[in-house]
Formats: C-alpha cells, sequence, structure tokens
C-alpha cells in the first residue's frame, strides 16, 4: 500500500527538465486563458455546448472551491512535507500550501475534456480528450501541488459534476422551440437575412 505522499516524493526524485516543460504546459490545460479559447471555439461549433461549457465551468468551481476551503481544508505536499524535509520545486513553479483536495485542476480537465468529447461526438477525439485530463492531472502530482488522492477525487468528481449537469440541462439546450441553440455562433453571426 502506497502512503499518502509516494507519488509526490517519487516525480521529485526524478524530475527532468523535459518533464518539467511538459507537465508546467500540461497543467495549464485546465487554467483560464485555455478555457477561454475551448469556450470560444465551442461556441462556434455549437451556440449549446458554449452555453453548457459556461455552465458547467461555474457549477464545478463552486462545488470545489467549497469542499477545499469549508469541508476538507487539505495541506498540500510542500506544507504536509514541511517538518521533514525540503522538497524541491519545478524552477518557476511557487508551491501552494494549503487546500489540497481535491484538485481543482483535475477536476475542471476532467470535466472541460468531457464536455469537448460530449460535443464532438467521436472515439479519437475522445480519447485524446481523455488523454489531456490525465495529463494534466499527473502534472498536480508532478509540480508538488497535489497528491495521488486530490487528482483522484477531483478525476471522479469532474465526471460525475459534468454527467449530472448535462443530464439535467440537455433536453432545454435542445429543445425545438431555440433553434438557435443548435447553430454556430459563425452561422448566427453570418446568416444571410431572408426578404
Amino acid at each position: 500500500m502506497f502512503d499518502k505522499g509516494d507519488f509526490s516524493l517519487y516525480f521529485n526524485c526524478h524530475k527532468h527538465f523535459c518533464l518539467d516543460f511538459f507537465f508546467k504546459s500540461s497543467t495549464r490545460l485546465a487554467e483560464f486563458y485555455v478555457s477561454l479559447v475551448v469556450v470560444l471555439l465551442l461556441f462556434f461549433y455549437r451556440i449549446s455546448y458554449g452555453i453548457f461549457y459556461l455552465l458547467n465551468a461555474a457549477v464545478i468551481s463552486v462545488i470545489v472551491n467549497f469542499l477545499k476551503h469549508q469541508i476538507f481544508k487539505a495541506p498540500r505536499p510542500a506544507l504536509y512535507f514541511k517538518p521533514y524535509f525540503d522538497l524541491d520545486p519545478v524552477h518557476g513553479v511557487s508551491l501552494l500550501q494549503q487546500y489540497s483536495f481535491p484538485s481543482g485542476h483535475s477536476t475542471f480537465a476532467f470535466g472541460s475534456m468531457l464536455v469537448l468529447a460530449i460535443a464532438i461526438k467521436n472515439k479519437w477525439v475522445s480519447i485524446i480528450c481523455f488523454i489531456l485530463a490525465l495529463s494534466t492531472a499527473i502534472s498536480r502530482i508532478y509540480l508538488l501541488e497535489h497528491f495521488y488522492e486530490d487528482i483522484y477525487a477531483g478525476a471522479i468528481l469532474g465526471v460525475i459534476i459534468t454527467t449530472v449537469n448535462y443530464s439535467w440541462t440537455k433536453n432545454w439546450l435542445q429543445e425545438s422551440n431555440r433553434p438557435w441553440l443548435q447553430y454556430s455562433l459563425f452561422h448566427q453571426l453570418f446568416k444571410k437575412e431572408k426578404y
């Protein structure tokens, strides 16, 4: 059986500059600017999926922040290991101390990649989305920001929240009295008016 910090320590002892670059980039997949690009692409693909992405992101943010700050208040690896030894963080990464469980990056990555998989409905796109979400989650351990249990819980939470949100909203987003939701934003902006 693994201890809470085993994966974090393993990655900390086996760093490589290529992995540093890869995981610093991967962790950004769950941050604001990448999300902004994704939501704009979804709006241009189909307005209903852009709306769903924003709604899902808001629900994930509220739930994760409530769990992290009000329920669990768990220390991150930097604080957890502080009494024993100093960690060697990846260059350019400042280690946070508190609010480790669940991982917000993992929750958001799995939730947002599931929205993309639902929207595009292609097996290969779904596989790529899973790999991207998984690399984001693993990056949080590699960068010493989270423990394995944080990213595991975050991944499950992201999938559950997105699945529940989609089941509650899919009928509204596909109703026939709102046909504009099924169009792309590009279509709505540049459609020719019939006279």
